[in-house]
């Protein structure tokens, strides 16, 4: 099976219940064999010791202010 790679930012004032919405689907995707990678520009301490401890990756991104430099860095 592929890699999933899932974009999405939290910190301690918003973005939680999406990121954990999407440790949903990748946990499922896990149990069908495949691979995850969370792309982050932001992400609380607590969120990234839970995406590892269920053994996903994250790449940091560098923040940015325009969605397309956002576009670009996540696909590189």
């Amino acid at each position: 099976m592929d890699r999933l790679i899932v974009r999405a930012d939290a910190s301690t004032e918003i973005g939680t219940g999406h990121v954990m919405r999407c440790l949903a689907l990748a946990q499922r995707w896990q149990d069908a064999g495949g691979q995850v990678t969370f792309v982050m520009g932001s992400i609380s301490p607590a969120l990234q010791l839970r995406l590892e401890a269920e053994g996903m990756s994250i790449i940091h991104l560098p923040p940015c202010r325009l969605e397309e430099d956002d576009a670009r860095q996540t696909a590189e």
